[in-house]
């Protein structure tokens, strides 16, 4: 908590757009939550949830490094914190010609990432140099600090791990299925390649087996919409999976289901899955080292099965969905993570962090 009559630094977040993916929420959990620190917000495009920025916060338009350039001119922060790659790259130049510390947030495992995108050795040269000419670069898990020493070459990054809940707007589920009693299982994700949705549809189809009337709700937008339909429906199940959108009211929807999963290919953090445990659900999640070490901290919190194993996956859902005596298990497992995510921790390491790095600029002029 703010101490009363404390000065802070003005922050000015740097995002290229604000729809519903992990990093944008964080940020904006960050908004809401440092009561009496100055922030404003620059993003390139319009997004999910800007009307959700807090009114008082000054937001402005950053399409290019001039209008960003004009924009740090006006409002004169402290320090600029970007928090995904593209505004990294947008800001690094006019932060560095106008003097201004400039933090970076890692939010991917950066070579997992490399490997699902089109992004070439050019992209990963100006990367590398951006992250080198940062005044302080942090990772949102221990194992995107250690893959960006290997990947990027540069010093270990500071680690602060999300904290939850993430804020928002939270509405009651308008979703008429959960009213049928039929068995449910919930994904929460970006609708891209990465996130392994196609995948957790083809477990799905197996396992219509052993469960044929469970439904699998996929909440969440992203440039595989389309594709992901086409193979539910090619795959005899697009009757039993619904693709819900963008959602705010991510925990009415975990009251609604009986089953959560992540089947990601590479995750920098685990967003949706820490929510998950934290509201008490049964997870069924791919072993991965974010997961395992960042979220669940070794905690028996979640099955956990290989990214990308359909059968393995197919076979966890299964189980999840018979298994009654441990899924109470796992969902008793949750409490021991709970506490690690809170999201004061969270707020309060970037207050430090930013204080830190203004001390230290003024420290160096």
């Amino acid at each position: 908590m703010p101490t009363p009559g404390t000065e802070y630094p003005r922050v000015l977040h740097v995002i290229g757009s604000f729809n519903g993916g992990g990093a944008e929420r964080v940020l904006l959990t960050v908004l809401h939550g440092l009561i009496g620190c100055p922030q404003a917000l620059a993003v390139g495009a319009e997004g999910s949830l800007l009307p959700l920025v807090p009114g008082a916060i000054p937001v402005f338009r950053a399409t290019s490094e001039r209008e960003l350039a004009d924009g740090m001119i006006e409002w004169r922060p402290d320090v600029i914190h970007t928090w995904l790659d593209d505004s990294l790259l947008t800001a690094i130049v006019p932060a560095a010609l106008l003097g201004i510390p400039l933090v970076h947030r890692l939010c991917n495992i950066s070579s997992a990432m490399a490997a699902h995108d089109d992004r070439d050795a050019r992209h990963h040269r100006l990367m590398a140099g951006a992250l080198q000419t940062a005044t302080r670069v942090c990772a949102l898990s221990s194992a995107a600090a250690d893959d960006a020493v290997a990947y990027y070459g540069i010093t270990r990054p500071q680690v602060i791990t999300n904290g939850f809940p993430l804020a928002g707007a939270r509405s009651e589920v308008t979703h008429s299925a959960g009213l049928t009693g039929r068995p449910v299982v919930l994904a929460v994700g970006r609708l891209s390649i990465e996130k392994g949705h196609a995948v957790l549809i083809e477990a799905m189809a197996r396992l219509s087996r052993s469960h044929p009337l469970a439904e699998l709700w996929i909440a969440g937008v992203g440039p595989r919409d389309g594709h992901l339909r086409q193979l539910a429906q090619a795959l005899g199940i697009g009757s039993r999976v619904t693709f819900l959108g963008f959602r705010e009211d991510v925990s009415s929807l975990h009251a609604a289901a009986d089953l959560f999963v992540c089947p990601s290919l590479t995750e920098g953090f685990g967003n949706a899955v820490a929510e998950a445990v934290i509201a008490g659900m049964p997870v069924v999640a791919s072993d991965l080292p974010a997961i395992r070490t960042d979220v669940l901290a070794g905690q028996p919190a979640a099955w956990l099965v290989p990214p990308g194993d359909v059968g393995a996956l197919a076979a966890a859902l299964d189980r999840g969905l018979s298994d009654a005596a441990t899924r109470t298990t796992l969902v008793e497992a949750t409490h021991a993570v709970a506490g690690r995510l809170r999201v004061d921790r969270m707020l309060e390491d970037y207050r430090v962090l930013y204080a830190n790095v203004v001390e230290d600029a003024r420290v160096a002029a």
